[in-house]
């Protein structure tokens, strides 16, 4: 099974997830993202929807993290600092890609994940 790690920009708008989490239960792919990146989601979901209830996101959020089996990268703290991307604050994605030996990586934001920053 193939590992993505997802990027805050495809897990919010909040329809995508629901969608992300359903490719992954049906095994087709092997979910991954940061506590970094649901930090960010969460974060922009209070900002931008200040009516949404904070204890159905905070029960979102927990659903999101146990729908999945191992779904949260960690240990990939120590790659941060080494990367080099447009975006300071995406580099926690490709660290963690890096880390969970991800191929893929679905962003929306391709500006922010240049090709020639992942040839080998």
């Amino acid at each position: 099974m193939q590992v993505v790690v997802y990027d805050a920009k495809v897990l919010y708008p909040s329809t995508l997830p629901d969608g992300l989490i359903r490719v992954g239960l049906a095994r087709l792919v092997q979910p991954k993202w940061t506590k970094q990146t649901l930090d960010e989601v969460f974060r922009n979901l209070r900002a931008n929807q200040p009516d949404l209830d904070p204890v159905r996101l905070d029960r979102t959020r927990r659903l999101m993290n146990d729908a999945i089996r191992d779904v949260t990268v960690t240990g990939y703290e120590p790659l941060i600092d080494q990367l080099d991307l447009p975006d300071v604050d995406d580099r926690h994605v490709l660290a963690a890609t890096i880390h969970a030996e991800a191929p893929v990586i679905p962003i929306r934001n391709v500006r922010d994940f240049p090709a020639d920053r992942f040839r080998r």
